[in-house]
């Protein structure tokens, strides 16, 4: 029984891990990602803020449906923040 305890208490910790993992790979891509659209675009601070925001939950919905590479979250989150500010485009992937 106590090996089973041990054993569950293990699963908790990597669980745990790897989710602080994936929150700061998110802060990171999140970073690149209002930085690089913050030279594509004119915005204020506020706009800034407004954008980390959405995106942080933009990246959430695509994390909890399995997407972690940073590279593709990357680029879908430039195009959710191109389409939130220019309004819809008919190449728009909805990625």
């Amino acid at each position: 029984m106590a090996d089973r305890g041990r054993e569950l208490f293990c699963c908790a910790a990597v669980i745990l891990h790897n989710f602080e993992i994936m929150e700061v790979l998110l802060n990171e891509v999140i970073d690149r990602v209002i930085h690089t659209f913050g030279m594509m675009r004119n915005l204020s601070e506020d706009s800034l803020v407004d954008a980390r925001e959405s995106l942080g939950t933009y990246f959430e919905t695509l994390s909890s449906a399995g997407e972690t590479d940073p590279q593709r979250l990357a680029v879908c989150g430039l195009a959710y923040l191109r389409n939130r500010h220019d309004g819809a485009s008919p190449k728009f992937s909805g990625c």
